[in-house]
């Protein structure tokens, strides 16, 4: 009997990460083109892109079939409720999940030539998204796990070098970029005790290179395992490693206390531009 009940659950376990995936390609191929709009009145629009992995999508958060979940999602409910902001803000999720910082980096900063886009050439040469002036990064989380995705192994210096490379180019185009660490909450259920280790050389990096500040990049809200703000077990699905509904709402109000300052700049400066100040 118990042999029985464990198989139906298995299966209907398997029937719900079936939808879950089939959903999230769906979503991620028809709506997380179109954006999140605060506003369809305002005179003035500003854009901001979250570009990533599994945790910039929003994987874990509720969602269903039309529904753009993650970070976007949440700051976009936030930013309706923010007095302070005056003008209409376009948010887009641009996460991809199982993507690493290797698929994230712009053609211009690879070794070899191609002529095909990555994501970042699609998303930052699509009218829509291309004259962005916020962007979210969350970018790593894919990295350690690269072989088991069959892809190439990703060493933590070359991650953090990727990471690097490609807030480089967004702060060339003038757009703010916002970075956080990747998530580390699930390691040592998941990887291996030496994956475990390159991924706390990976996040040390990634936090050294935003603490110097080298390139005018802000850190964002720190998701590894070294900082408390979400060690909370509610923040976590059943499986330990994505974050659930509870904890992109919490991340959403983090970036909201972060980045309302240079987004109220932001709207300041186009209001200058106007007058021609």
């Amino acid at each position: 009997m118990s042999s029985l009940l464990a198989q139906v659950t298995a299966f209907f376990l398997w029937i719900n990460t079936l939808y879950l995936r089939l959903t999230a390609y769906l979503n991620q191929t028809l709506f997380c083109d179109s954006p999140l709009v605060t506003s369809r009145y305002g005179k003035f629009v500003h854009k901001i892109v979250v570009i990533g992995d599994d945790f910039a999508y929003g994987v874990g958060d509720t969602t269903r079939l039309g529904m753009i979940p993650g970070v976007a999602h949440h700051l976009h409910s936030k930013f309706k409720k923010e007095v302070k902001l005056k003008h209409a803000w376009e948010l887009f999720n641009q996460g991809r999940i199982n993507s690493t910082s290797y698929d994230w980096l712009p053609r211009s900063e690879l070794n070899q030539s191609s002529d095909s886009k990555g994501y970042f050439d699609k998303v930052f040469s699509s009218k829509r998204m291309e004259f962005a002036e916020v962007v979210i990064v969350m970018i790593g989380f894919n990295d350690a796990r690269a072989v088991n995705l069959g892809r190439k192994p990703i060493s933590a210096a070359e991650t953090v070098q990727n990471v690097k490379s490609i807030c480089k180019v967004l702060r060339n185009l003038g757009k703010d970029v916002w970075v956080c660490t990747p998530c580390t909450n699930g390691d040592k259920a998941n990887l291996s005790p030496a994956q475990c280790e390159e991924n706390l050389e990976r996040v040390d990096g990634i936090a050294a290179y935003l603490t110097a500040n080298e390139d005018g990049v802000a850190m964002g809200p720190r998701l590894d395992a070294n900082s408390y703000e979400f060690k909370s077990r509610d923040f976590y699905s059943q499986d330990g490693v994505y974050f659930t509904k509870k904890a992109y709402i919490k991340l959403s109000k983090d970036f909201n206390d972060m980045m309302l300052t240079s987004l109220i700049k932001r709207e300041f400066e186009s209001m200058k531009a106007l007058l021609g100040l």
